[in-house]
């Protein structure tokens, strides 16, 4: 609801009351995320270390918070850090998951074999639910769409009555093959079934993802209805306070340049390319999809 203020006054009371919980320490990192407050969140992720549970936790949010920023080599070293923790305490599950979500962070902005060097070492440590999930949106974003198919089918198989399976994830990577495979009109049929669910979180991570709705905003680009997909990535640039820190909701703001670019709307389209590269302002140079958009940037100018 972005209703910071009242989110942070919540967490006082809580603070005055003398509870100290891994989540509610993460409750924390996000406020102070939402107001740009770099030396809380470092400050929240050194008392981590202090909480039973809550180091990883926080490590996993800094390392997303990186990313979003485009320092992708300090997410990195977030991420690895989380992972070592995980093993240390011999969740594996946990372990492969942060491993998982780093693949999806480095395949959606082009960094492909470093996406699937995360994905081998997730699948050496579990095949759970939600790393399946996420392993499968990254293959079939690297071009492993066979793996990804062979995935669907087991999580169709073992899990034919999961709500989130069927109505959210399912669909959002069958849409993503589609994607690949030139169907766009065919992805937006898939994801159908997931609009009601597009606010929810999924589970396989922290905050909502709005998988499917930025899916969507792709094929609508694909198919040439900018309105539409201009449209669909607003639903993550209007929510900050529900994507949070999730990468996408950086990168949705690229879709929303191109999306106007394409309606010929310049004007906007210059104010979504410019908001995107604020965010990525001193961003690792030599990522693909950073590349990219300063090429397109230059040419409106």
């Amino acid at each position: 609801m972005n209703q910071v203020e009242e989110a942070s006054a919540v967490l006082a009371e809580v603070d005055k009351r003398g509870l100290q919980t891994d989540t509610l320490l993460q409750a924390h990192y996000w406020i102070a995320f939402l107001r740009n407050d770099e030396k809380e969140m470092e400050r929240l992720v050194q008392q981590s270390s202090d909480l039973p549970g809550a180091q990883a936790i926080l490590l996993s949010e800094q390392s997303n918070t990186a990313a979003y920023h485009g320092h992708f080599e300090k997410a990195r070293e977030f991420s690895r850090a989380a992972e070592n923790l995980m093993e240390r305490d011999a969740n594996k599950e946990l372990a492969a998951s942060y491993l998982v979500q780093a693949a999806l962070r480095e395949s959606e902005v082009g960094e492909f074999a470093r996406a699937q060097q995360y994905i081998s070492r997730a699948q050496k440590l579990s095949h759970g639910q939600d790393v399946a999930t996420l392993t499968a949106v990254a293959l079939v974003q690297i071009g492993s769409v066979n793996q990804a198919e062979a995935l669907c089918h087991e999580l169709d198989k073992q899990w034919p009555e999961g709500t989130i399976v069927q109505k959210y994830w399912l669909p959002a990577i069958r849409a993503e093959i589609d994607l690949r495979q030139a169907r766009p009109s065919k992805a937006i049929d898939d994801l159908g079934v997931a609009t009601p669910l597009d606010f929810a979180n999924p589970g396989s991570t922290a905050v909502p993802t709005l998988y499917p709705a930025y899916v969507r905003a792709q094929a609508y680009l694909a198919m040439g209805n900018d309105p539409r997909a201009a449209t669909e990535f607003r639903k993550l640039t209007d929510r900050p306070g529900l994507v949070l820190n999730y990468p996408l909701g950086a990168l949705a703001h690229l879709g929303l340049a191109r999306a106007y670019r394409s309606t010929g709307d310049l004007q906007n389209s210059r104010q979504a390319y410019l908001d995107f590269l604020s965010l990525w302002k001193d961003a690792d140079p030599d990522i693909p999809i950073l590349k990219e958009a300063k090429v397109e940037y230059a040419k409106l100018q």
